[in-house]
């Protein structure tokens, strides 16, 4: 976790624990049977219910290879993870009409080879990519498992690529960190023919989500549940973001995404600011793409999603499996706050969130009993993380190198959009993802763009009102008030609209007249609808100096 951040949570979190009621410790289980699900665990179990042939929560990892490779080592260290961490072995069957959680016996991971390096380079990287996508389509049966699969492409003798796929239900963000490194200590030690040098993990995923269930059961997070309820009430109207496409009633599609990067400059700029006003990078970028989303529907207030580990307790930080809660805030842009202001504002409320972070969103959705939306988050619709991810290559055995394999498919799930931020080793790396059957691809490269404009604006002039500030750069702006605005034209000020129309339509009678969602008109058929229209008012009695009135709808009509 990068150092601002960890600061940030690691301070409120040591106010949350020397307060009392959080401090319980998370125990095992008596007995190794079933438990009951996590709150997070159990909305995901929904909506696989829901679409039980979904890929939509798959979570791949793929890691390249780099080096001469032990696959029986490599095999090992993979049964070995399994082996230490029973939720990547646990179905969900339903016992009694409740899902439950059933951990099964340690019994290892399939792991078969698929040799590609007698194609070409070209076909090679091509057929790594579909069997990549077509594994990542492939949905898990939740009740039956397992719910991790792997595959191992050779692609020459120095290079593989390790495939692995889990459900979210039994994997997270975090879980990532932790398998790789979990993977590459023991591959280490079983190459040199050594045991495992890892100690045992103090508890497991089902005693997090039965200690989950007693805190909420006993009431101890009523502090927590009393805080979001006024943070929140009366809750602001959702947030209406003017989209490419109709919103679809049926189950959505994959997402896309647009990856930009801020400058180095740009970045260096960013942390200067943020330590001079004793504030987080993730404070300012969130206020920035607030003030965008706000600037965008013309709303001053709406929320939105944060992500968070949910790994409170020290127990759970060496643990694979899904811990993953949400946080909702709210954005406030009322009274027209300078950026600075808005600033503030972010500070202040991310801190009380986090120190009631506990509480599970399901639960809050509970109580506040909002309108359901199928195939929809409750609540919202747009997600901010700020992520924080393990290195691109790790050592292992001094000859084997280990990096990410960047899989090309983009995970929406329910929202509308979600901005993703990473330190890169050269600024802030953002990834703005995006329901394709919602917004076209050059929609979402102006929103990027206006980001880094507005967010630049910001810093540059962090006093003047935020509604204020340009959200596109200099050259840009000029471009638009100035040559793009170039719309004058010669036309025959002596000559009715209905008669310059009619020599258009002579001149270029297919060219488009009239453009809107419900269709087109080219100027031979606006010409021949304005004449039949003349005729029929003609023919009702109406002449110059008639008033007639209008009364449609915007249309092409």
């Amino acid at each position: 976790m990068r150092a601002d951040r960890a600061e940030l949570v690691e301070r409120v979190l040591r106010e949350r624990r020397a307060s009392g009621p959080g401090a319980d410790p998370i125990l095992r289980r008596a007995s190794r049977g079933p438990a009951p699900l996590s709150a997070a665990q159990r909305r995901l179990w929904i909506l696989h219910q829901l679409e039980p042939g979904s890929s939509g929560s798959n979570r791949p990892l793929g890691l390249t290879l780099s080096g001469p490779l032990d696959q029986a080592a490599l095999a090992g260290g993979l049964d070995e993870i399994l082996r230490r961490h029973e939720a990547l072995r646990t179905t969900f069957p339903e016992v009694g009409g409740e899902p439950v959680q059933s951990i099964q016996p340690a019994a290892g991971i399939p792991l078969p080879l698929i040799d590609l390096h007698s194609l070409p380079e070209p076909e090679r990287a091509a057929e790594a990519r579909r069997i990549a996508r077509m594994e990542v389509g492939r949905p898990f049966d939740l009740a039956r498992g397992p719910v991790v699969r792997a595959v191992l492409l050779r692609l020459d003798q120095q290079e593989h690529l390790l495939l692995l796929l889990m459900h979210h239900i039994v994997f997270d963000g975090w879980s990532q960190g932790v398998l790789i490194r979990e993977l590459s200590e023991i591959y280490e030690a079983f190459a040199a023919g050594r045991s495992s040098p890892l100690s045992e993990p103090a508890i497991q995923h089902s005693d997090f989500a039965a200690w989950e269930r007693e805190q909420l059961e006993a009431g101890r997070l009523q502090e927590d549940l009393r805080y979001w309820r006024e943070r929140l009430q009366p809750l602001p109207p959702p947030l209406a973001l003017t989209t490419d496409f109709p919103m679809p009633s049926g189950p959505r599609v994959e997402g896309a995404e647009v990856r930009f990067r801020l400058s180095p400059q740009l970045s260096a700029r960013l942390r200067e600011w943020c330590r001079a006003e004793r504030v987080t990078p993730f404070m300012a970028l969130l206020s920035a793409f607030q003030l965008l989303l706000g600037r965008y529907a013309r709303q001053h207030e709406f929320l939105f999603g944060v992500p968070v580990a949910g790994r409170n307790r020290a127990e759970t930080e060496e643990l694979v499996g899904c811990f993953m809660n949400i946080m909702l805030m709210r954005a406030d842009l009322t009274g027209n706050p300078s950026f600075c202001e808005l600033v503030g504002r972010t500070r202040a409320q991310t801190l009380d969130s986090y120190a009631h972070q506990e509480l599970p969103f399901e639960r809050l959705v509970q109580e506040l009993q909002p309108e359901r939306r199928p195939n929809r988050w409750p609540l919202f619709d747009v997600l901010f993380n700020l992520r924080n991810v393990p290195n691109a290559t790790l050592d292992s055995a001094g000859t084997l190198r280990i990096g990410i394999y960047p899989f090309d498919r983009v995970s929406i799930e329910g929202l509308s959009l979600s901005l993703q931020f990473e330190h890169g080793s050269e600024g802030f790396n953002g990834s703005l993802g995006y329901a394709a059957e919602l917004f076209r691809p050059e929609t979402m490269h102006r929103l990027a763009e206006n980001f880094i404009a507005l967010l630049t604006a910001g810093l540059e002039q962090p006093d003047r009102p935020a509604a204020l500030l340009p959200l596109v750069a200099g050259a840009e702006s000029r471009a638009l008030l100035h040559e793009w605005n170039r719309t004058d034209a010669a036309y025959d000020r002596d000559a009715c609209a209905h008669q310059l129309i009619g020599v258009q339509a002579a001149r270029a009678p297919g060219a488009i007249a009239v453009s809107s969602p419900a269709g087109q008109l080219d100027y031979r058929e606006l010409d021949r609808r304005s004449n039949r229209l003349a005729h029929r008012l003609r023919e009702l009695g109406v002449g110059p100096d008639v008033i007639v009135a209008v009364y449609l709808e915007r249309s092409p009509e």
